[in-house]
């Protein structure tokens, strides 16, 4: 008897214990949000969507502002499917002035996403569980601000006169308005067990202090997150600082799957280190073999580089590609910041030459005076630009000694044809018609040479090359040459068919 006795106490005491299960939490991301950089630029929450007076930023999430009758409400667009059981930790301020505050906040669990509504800034018949952190009296009691929590199958109507009081299952009064620091809410639900805690709001690290607590509440699965806030005809500020998810999985089942995950990965990675190094002894026999008197061009250092690389997992093999390729980025980007530096100097020395040359000076090629005035290496658009003007210049000149070539011809035949008519007029021994004749014969060949010249004129006008900032718009020296020459060879058959006439008047 005595030794059952002794073993049922021991069960008594063990049995409760290995009854309770462990949990790990494990956080997630993708329904929580805290500060800094909180919302997006374009002012949203990831994950999280926003209606009502509701205004997020980069420190804090604004559900209501400090103004009479508006109402804001933040949800998370993602379900929970993570796990059955959770952990919500969130910080929030409630300021205002005076002694009485406005309607409050709530926390929400529903089987769906809220809407804006007059509970507390979110629609009444929900389906859920609901945390009011009213801080307006408004039965008269003197029992707010108060934390309460209430359940909801979506066919009760919150009864606002009374502040639910005949409808919340749990409640603890708590001063949590105009506190110096955020008040912390921890909202524990494990095992159909709801457990809620507070700060005091005097610190930064003031302890949880038990707030309410209840058994048997049945929550929907895979159910939304939500916060709202509401002002009637008082009006406060209702901020919330962070938001943050835990999921509570079974230790058991983690510690398992990763016990087997580990093994499952160990043996596999050691069998395959087995077969490489099999495979590499192989083909390091089979070279030798082939090539007994090989020279080997890399050194053991690079031979062990390359083995290693032929080892490395895919995950290394990225992270090399990424460093190397960011240490080619970072050589190229020198690179090019130092040609630009070296362009930043060339246009400077560019400018100081330009500024000065005198305004009467010596016409250079475009581009080309500053560098050669500087005693600096001329750049590959000066060198194209002095090659474009020699380019051009060559042309032209070819062009004037090609119509410059043709009216000498010209003239040759001119004087030709000048002193056969000069023979043939002594034959005939008549001096004025061989001057009427001579004349005649004589004015087309002028003609064409006023033409000629015209249009030589009318070319050198058309490719003329640019002209710089200081060179003077005078009469081109080659239109000039030209010409004079024509002049020069017209005074001299003048001069020649006057000498013909007069010896022709001694005969």
């Amino acid at each position: 008897m005595l030794l059952i006795r002794v073993l049922e106490v021991f069960l008594s005491f063990v049995l409760p214990a290995l009854a309770q299960q462990k949990f790990v939490q494990k956080y997630l991301y993708k329904h929580s949000f805290y500060a800094p950089k909180l919302n997006l630029r374009d002012g949203r929450i990831p994950f999280w969507e926003l209606a009502g007076d509701a205004i997020a930023g980069p420190e804090l999430l604004r559900l209501v502002p400090s103004v009479k009758s508006k109402n804001g409400i933040a949800w998370n667009v993602r379900p929970l499917i993570e796990s059955q059981w959770w952990i919500v930790e969130f910080s929030f301020q409630i300021k205002g002035p005076g002694k009485i505050g406005a309607d409050g906040m709530a926390f929400w669990y529903t089987a769906l996403k809220g809407r804006p509504g007059n509970v507390f800034g979110s629609n009444d018949h929900w389906h859920g569980l609901a945390i009011f952190l009213d801080s307006y009296d408004n039965d008269g009691k003197g029992d707010n601000p108060l934390v309460g929590a209430m359940l909801n199958d979506g066919t009760k109507t919150f009864d606002h006169s009374s502040d639910g009081s005949q409808q919340l299952f749990a409640s603890c009064k708590n001063d949590y308005r105009n506190r110096p620091f955020p008040v912390k809410v921890r909202v524990e639900y494990r095992e159909n067990n709801l457990f809620v805690s507070l700060t005091d709001g005097l610190s930064p690290q003031s302890p949880y202090q038990a707030c309410l607590s209840a058994s048997n509440v049945f929550l929907p699965v895979n159910g939304y997150f939500g916060l709202s806030a509401a002002t009637g005809g008082m009006a406060d500020d209702h901020d919330v600082f962070s938001f943050m998810v835990f999921g509570l999985l079974p230790e058991s089942a983690t510690t398992t799957a990763k016990t087997q995950i580990t093994d499952e990965q160990r043996r596999k990675q050691l069998e395959e280190f087995e077969r490489k190094v099999k495979e590499f002894e192989t083909a390091k026999e089979k070279f030798k073999a082939e090539h007994p008197q090989a020279k080997h061009e890399i050194s053991s250092d690079e031979d062990e580089e390359s083995i290693e690389r032929q080892e490395e997992d895919q995950s290394v093999r990225h992270l090399r590609l990424i460093l190397e390729s960011q240490t080619n980025m970072r050589l190229a980007i020198e690179r090019f910041g130092n040609m630009l530096n070296h362009i930043s100097e060339q246009q400077n020395s560019l400018s100081t030459v330009l500024s000065s040359h005198p305004p009467g000076g010596p016409a250079v090629a475009p581009g080309a005076g500053s560098a050669l005035a500087s005693g600096q290496i001329l750049s590959r658009v000066e060198v194209d630009k002095i090659m474009d003007f020699i380019n051009s210049a060559r042309a032209v000149f070819q062009q004037q000694q090609l119509s410059l070539q043709q009216l000498m011809s010209k003239l040759g035949g001119m004087e030709i044809t000048v002193q056969a008519l000069s023979a043939g007029g002594q034959a005939a021994g008549g001096h004025h018609g061989m001057d009427s004749f001579t004349l005649n014969a004589i004015k087309p060949y002028l003609d064409a040479i006023k033409q000629d010249i015209e249009h030589l004129s009318s070319a050198q006008r058309a490719k003329a090359l640019p002209l710089t900032n200081n060179e003077s718009r005078c009469l081109n020296p080659t239109v000039f040459g030209i010409a004079l020459t024509v002049q020069s060879f017209l005074l001299i058959a003048m001069i020649y068919l006057r000498s013909r006439s007069d010896k022709m008047k001694f005969y």
